[in-house]
């Protein structure tokens, strides 16, 4: 092998940088932006929201084209899931009422649903994402912002797909399940965010299995109990939690730092290095280890913040160099840490998300007054205050003539629903007729007109063959269930 002179040395050196300055150009074209969020752009808001925007943007493109470009593998995947929502659709008005639906039920239903609600998610994350940032965790930072980011990603799809649907609630007055009337029961909003964040925790914690189990257990739990609360149908559920689930994946698969991840630690590259420009062996740019290809190169990159140095090159006699990704002196989130994490946060919303007595002085005044006007010459039983879908309703327990009558208003005093229990006798004679028809064998308990704005229907307690039914009609004798 002959020596090079200084004018080869100057054309290899041009021809190197040549290469160079293609190879990089190839991978940006390949890679349009560095999808990883490494320890540096975690610990600065600043970055953090540059990158954590421009990549829910990009996210977006890629979930709504997913359906064209899968592959083979992919496709049975969704293709069983196409069928069995499709097959839980056709009997999603039958499997509705297989439950006795009663007040209880559904206000049970109503506050566990709380779990998957994005107000108490965000919450958990943002614990994540504290307690990465007081213990100089990058990996729970990760958490919290991946979980950000995996939330925004849900919500942004499931508010697109309700407009597109437009299907009906269980609950609806009037053409229950129907799709394309303005409903938005179609898909779960609270079973794609609760999904689509146990899958994002349960990919980051793969062991011991208790965590997996834990966020997978939680989410089953807040998205069924949405159909005990009439909230929707099992189609939906289904739907919503399958798409959170891929949509948790994608995120972790995207967006994950190996290098602060335990299946990395200690994970050795050599790599012979060869310079031409000095005509000797040495040290040059990190080779790609996992899926951070350029995870510690300052040189492509800048300074990526004080954990960077936890990658380190290592030289060794001038002729190889070894990378080590590892977590290095970070402190490592406990499975403990995040089962009490978990734990707490599900504990605070039980104990404030749920209905809650509340009295007359802790109202707001225009509340205070529709009250008062509503409440003339009857006995008041009770008030509490309730939270749905982050809106805050008031709940006016009241006693008519020895009749029950439950008000319902918004924040400005505003009626959202009567319920006032009826005489069977006194309902329209269609209202009666198929009451009456369907409690064929059984007993009618009680009968409530139920009035939302301009829309009237009947819900009639039926005890049948010691079951407890719950019937809704419409003023014309037709189900609104």
């Amino acid at each position: 092998m002959g020596d090079l002179d200084l004018g080869d040395a100057g054309q290899a050196t041009e021809k190197d940088k040549g290469e160079e300055t293609s190879e990089t150009q190839t991978l940006q074209k390949a890679d349009a932006r560095d999808r990883i969020y490494y320890p540096g752009d975690t610990e600065r808001i600043k970055p953090l929201m540059r990158k954590l925007i421009g990549n829910i943007v990009l996210d977006q493109k890629e979930i709504w084209a997913s359906p064209f470009r899968m592959d083979r593998q992919q496709a049975k995947w969704w293709l069983g899931f196409a069928v069995a929502t499709g097959a839980l659709m056709v009997t999603d008005t039958k499997a509705s009422n297989i439950f006795e639906n009663s007040s209880g039920q559904i206000a049970w239903g109503k506050n566990i649903s709380r779990l998957g609600a994005s107000y108490t998610l965000l919450p958990l994350i943002v614990g994540f994402y504290g307690y990465g940032v007081s213990r100089d965790n990058p990996k729970a930072r990760e958490v919290g912002v991946l979980g950000t980011e995996t939330l925004a990603d849900s919500l942004i799809v499931v508010q697109a797909l309700k407009a597109i649907a437009g299907r009906n609630r269980p609950d609806a007055p009037s053409d229950r399940s129907e799709f394309l009337e303005g409903g938005t029961s179609f898909p779960s909003g609270h079973a794609i965010a609760s999904w689509s964040l146990a899958s994002l925790i349960a990919h980051e914690y793969q062991r011991p299995k208790i965590v997996p189990v834990i966020a997978y257990g939680l989410a089953a739990l807040a998205s069924s109990a949405r159909f005990t609360a009439q909230k929707h149908y099992a189609s939906d559920i289904v739907a919503g939690g399958a798409m959170g689930w891929f949509i948790g994946r994608y995120v972790y698969q995207t967006h994950v730092n190996h290098a602060i991840h335990s299946h990395t630690w200690l994970k050795p590259q050599i790599v012979p290095v060869f310079q031409p420009a000095g005509g000797a062996l040495g040290p040059s740019r990190p080779q790609e280890v996992g899926s951070n290809r350029r995870a510690f190169d300052k040189k492509a990159n800048g300074p990526r913040g004080r954990n960077e140095r936890r990658g380190q090159i290592l030289q060794f006699s001038g002729d190889f160099q070894i990378e080590y990704l590892g977590c290095g002196k970070g402190r490592t989130m406990s499975h403990k840490s995040i089962f009490l994490l978990i734990t707490a946060t599900s504990l605070l919303n039980s104990a404030f998300g749920s209905d809650k007595p509340i009295k007359m002085k802790d109202l707001p005044p225009a509340v205070q007054k529709a009250i008062h006007e509503h409440t003339k010459g009857v006995k008041l039983k009770g008030l509490s205050k309730e939270v749905e879908n982050g809106k805050t309703f008031y709940e006016v327990e009241t006693v008519v003539n020895g009749h029950s009558r439950d008000l319902l208003l918004d924040k400005t005093g505003t009626g959202v629903e009567v319920e006032e229990e009826v005489a069977l006798d006194s309902i329209p004679a269609p209202v009666k007729s198929a009451i009456e028809k369907k409690a064929a064998g059984g007993k009618i308990t009680k009968v409530e007109m139920v009035t939302k704005g301009p829309s009237v229907s009947y819900e009639a307690a039926i005890t049948k063959s010691g079951k407890k039914v719950e019937v809704a009609v419409n003023p014309d004798g037709s189900s609104a269930k």
